[in-house]
């Protein structure tokens, strides 16, 4: 089972390096609750926007996320 983040010695946990790890905190996160990109990222240290939003678009190509234009705002699927 892969870690949900790395957590450093204080403070939020690091954005993880693998692509499928990457992936499994960002559908935890929207499982939790919808968020904005910018709200996921600072979940972070470092706050990844870049990758955070490539992670966002991976899920929403396979069909685990979908995202409202209008307001910016994540949301997972099945």
């Amino acid at each position: 089972m892969a870690p949900k983040a790395i957590a450093p010695a204080k403070g939020k946990p690091i954005f993880p390096k693998s692509h499928p790890d990457q992936l499994k905190v960002l559908r935890e996160a929207l499982a939790e609750r919808p968020h904005t990109t910018e709200s996921l990222a600072e979940l972070f240290k470092h706050k990844p926007r870049k990758s955070v939003e490539e992670g966002l678009l991976s899920l929403v190509a396979v069909g685990r996320a979908e995202h409202e234009r209008e307001t910016n705002i994540w949301y997972a699927m099945g």
